[in-house]
């Protein structure tokens, strides 16, 4: 258990200090919506559709209008 625990310690604070090792660990961050802009190949590459992609920005606050 305190080998376990060690291991996610440093593995934790290896990421928030150094970020090769955050993009390895944790990956890059995808932007999905670039200038106002659904973009629709960033959410297929992530397996979202636009319902969850609305879920998710009325729990952040942000409402989308489409025309």
């Amino acid at each position: 258990m305190i080998l376990w625990g060690g291991l996610l310690f440093l593995v934790e604070y290896l990421s928030q200090k150094s970020l090769p090792f955050r993009n390895t660990f944790d990956g890059k961050p995808s932007l999905i919506i670039r200038n106002g802009k659904i973009d629709f190949e960033e959410l297929k590459h992530n397996r979202m559709n636009i319902n969850q992609l609305q879920s998710l920005l009325r729990q952040s606050e942000v409402f989308l209008y489409r025309k």
